[in-house]
């Protein structure tokens, strides 16, 4: 229930711009229910959160950053 609340809370929120308002809301929503993300910690540990946060955020920030380069390579636009 809480890694799926969560993937669904990130895949909403994965364009371009809105990646960042999709982490704002789940460092809110973890915030707003410290009682359950602490009891998912403690019975599915530290290391599997770890990896199920990293492997969603990676992507989602590859996506933007790919929709970013795509952007830039058709207005022939760089950052620097």
């Amino acid at each position: 229930m809480f890694q799926e609340e969560a993937a669904a809370l990130l895949q909403q929120h994965e364009g371009t711009f809105l990646w960042q308002e999709g982490l704002l809301q789940l460092f809110r929503y973890i915030e707003q229910n410290r009682a359950v993300c602490l009891c998912a910690l403690k019975s599915v540990g530290r290391e599997h959160l770890k990896r199920f946060f990293e492997a969603d955020i990676h992507a989602i920030i590859h996506r933007a950053v790919e929709q970013i380069g795509a952007r830039a390579l058709k207005k022939r636009t760089w950052i620097s």
